[in-house]
């Protein structure tokens, strides 16, 4: 049986449990993700990043799929919003940390209904230089994807848009107190563990993962 994200969220929180907030780096709208929910904390992310990464208690009998979406139906929510988070926490304050500003109009627009704050910063376990690379989806020369790498990347104008130097930031030097019970969901297009790391809170974490599949191969 499918279920979308939303309905995963709902069937793992139930009616009446809600994080105390969101912490959502890398806004973005993706076909599949993972959660990991701690006593203190509950984590989501994205797209395999479970490789290398082993929990003591994993729970894969939670595990939901989820109906994933054709790219061409999500090209416009790309890096502007998670909505199913928007629309199953609507009341706790959202903490969004995106470090392309392509999107930026279009994000303050998708969240103004509820509490936020956007940090343009790359998150992760320690300070670093790197590449803010710009990719296009659809290879039209119009970003859809941004993500940080060690190398500077060829710009052809059509996949990759641009490319320019970029730190990445500790977590613990943004002085945001994270609240106990909060939802961290990831999707850093590759670099998820170094933002997973980050957090000394995750050890001892109950998983699940929801896996989407693109439309091509269902």
């Amino acid at each position: 049986m499918k279920a979308t994200k939303l309905e995963a969220l709902r069937r793992y929180y139930g009616k009446e449990s809600r994080p105390a907030a969101v912490f959502d780096v890398g806004v973005n709208s993706h076909s599949s993700f993972a959660v990991l929910r701690m006593s203190v904390s509950a984590v989501t992310w994205t797209r395999g990043v479970s490789v290398g990464f082993a929990p003591k208690r994993a729970n894969p009998s939670k595990t939901l799929p989820t109906q994933a979406q054709h790219p061409s139906k999500r090209a416009k929510l790309q890096n502007s919003q998670t909505a199913e988070l928007i629309a199953f926490f609507p009341t706790v304050k959202h903490y969004l940390f995106e470090p392309d500003d392509t999107h930026f109009t279009a994000i303050k627009k998708n969240y103004r209904s509820i509490s936020y704050s956007l940090h343009p910063v790359a998150p992760t376990d320690h300070a670093s230089s790197g590449f803010l690379v710009k990719t296009s989806l659809h290879r039209d020369g119009v970003a859809t994807h941004s993500s940080i790498k060690n190398e500077p990347q060829v710009v052809d104008g059509k996949r990759v848009v641009s490319c320019t130097e970029f730190t990445s930031t500790r977590f613990d030097v943004l002085g945001i107190a994270v609240p106990k019970n909060s939802l961290l969901k990831v999707d850093t297009d590759g670099s998820d563990l170094q933002v997973i790391r980050l957090s000394r809170l995750l050890w001892g974490c109950d998983i699940f993962k929801i896996n989407g599949l693109p439309a091509a191969f269902r």
